[in-house]
């Protein structure tokens, strides 16, 4: 440090906007190496993410009562996850999926679909892609369970995958 004030008094290096004083209140902010100071830094474990309910207003709940939902399963970052939306009120809600198992699919679905029961809607049909097709069975099952209706098995709902693109950006 005290080479460097005497590099910066001394005028040895030709036009420097640094002053000796601007030295001075570097050391004092930063210590002796900002390297060692960014080494002693260490990230924390982040907050773990709660699950966030939203209290559906009346007058929505009154509109839309009935609702028809999409699903569909979309990745970002190597990891996947399952979307679902109701068409008129676009209400939506995500859950992450350890794996694409129908065990798996199925409790994601039941959470979402428990949220939904809870917050007062009934879910009349639910439009999904031809890889839910081991599940229709377990969902028209449920008490009250909704229609499932199929896309094709080289069709897409084209809503969900419009969404999909909102959801990641």
């Amino acid at each position: 440090m005290k080479d460097f004030k005497w590099v910066l008094c001394g005028d040895q290096i030709k036009d420097c906007p640094i002053t000796a004083q601007d030295a001075e209140t570097a050391f004092k902010i930063w210590g002796k190496n900002i390297a060692v100071l960014k080494g002693k830094t260490t990230c924390s474990k982040p907050n773990p993410v709660m699950k966030d309910s939203v209290k559906v207003p009346a007058k929505l709940l009154n509109l839309h009562k009935e609702v028809f939902l999409t699903a569909d399963i979309f990745f970002m970052n190597k990891t996947q996850f399952f979307l679902m939306m109701s068409w008129k009120s676009c209400f939506t809600a995500v859950n992450h999926l350890m794996n694409r198992t129908v065990p798996e699919i199925f409790k994601a679905f039941k959470e979402i679909c428990t949220c939904h029961l809870h917050c007062g809607f009934h879910i009349t049909e639910v439009h999904v892609d031809g890889e839910f097709e081991p599940l229709k069975p377990l969902i028209e099952s449920l008490p009250g369970g909704p229609m499932v209706n199929l896309a094709s098995s080289s069709e897409h709902v084209p809503e969900m995958e419009q969404w999909i693109w909102v959801v990641k950006e």
